[in-house]
């Protein structure tokens, strides 16, 4: 009887996942990208607010956009862009960097463990100081599912050039995130992840994401910066999916 109870969970479950956008404006949840790309001619859009309080001194308020559009052959597409509406640290309404992100999907196994390859380029129309500037970077991300809790990981390969790049030295580093998902019934997901980087850099974020309709996530989740002492921030987003364009 208990068995008979979990199949229908565990193959509803072992497919899906909130439809939002994650770091790099591909496929994820917040603070954790995950190995799925958009299904051909789907495009989803993800805005929402953000406060981000560094240092425990300086804070920021901003609107993240962000959309991303799935192609045949398992092909994906993302831009993303904050709009910093204050920030204690400059003055008046500012962009933040450019990103263009793209994936391929490339295997997936029997167990349902899957891999995706990704690369990002990082253009500077952001601040000195508050945004890494230009970029590129280059990497993988996997995520396998284990009856109501799903697991992934990513690593990136990053050059930056800050936001002078033609002036600048540039530096390499590696960026990391790895977290899971646990599914509570069919439309609730909860998610925690830690990223970070080889430059000291190190996130912890959870929240939970609600799905009121087939093609509308809402989200909400915290992060406590444990790089910065006193560092944290909040964010509310929600994530709209146009399907067959």
């Amino acid at each position: 009887m208990k068995t008979a109870w979990l199949l229908p969970v565990l193959v509803a479950v072992s497919g899906a996942y909130p439809g939002n956008i994650g770091p790099g404006a591909l496929s994820g949840v917040p603070g954790l990208p995950l190995s799925d790309v958009l299904e051909d001619g789907n495009l989803r859009f993800r805005s929402g607010f953000e406060y981000d309080r560094r240092n425990g001194t300086a804070s920021s308020f901003s609107i993240p956009l962000a959309v991303c559009r799935g192609f045949s052959g398992g092909y994906e597409a993302g831009v993303a862009l904050p709009v910093y509406l204050s920030d204690d640290s400059h003055d008046g309404m500012s962009l933040g960097d450019i990103t263009l992100s793209g994936a391929m999907h490339y295997e997936t196994t029997r167990g349902g463990t899957a891999l995706k390859f990704s690369g990002s380029v990082f253009l500077p129309t952001g601040e000195e100081g508050r945004d890494p500037g230009a970029g590129a970077g280059v990497g993988a991300v996997t995520s396998t599912t284990f009856r109501l809790f799903r697991f992934s990981a990513s690593g990136q390969y990053r050059l930056l050039g800050g936001q002078r790049p033609s002036k600048a030295r540039w530096n390499d580093s590696v960026a990391f995130a790895f977290g899971g998902m646990s599914f509570v019934g069919e439309r609730m997901t909860l998610f925690t992840s830690l990223s970070g980087d080889s430059d000291g850099a190190l996130k912890l974020q959870a929240g939970a994401s609600l799905e009121p309709w087939r093609v509308l996530v809402i989200d909400c989740s915290v992060m406590a910066d444990m790089a910065e002492h006193g560092g944290y921030g909040v964010f509310l987003g929600a994530s709209w999916t146009v399907e067959g364009l």
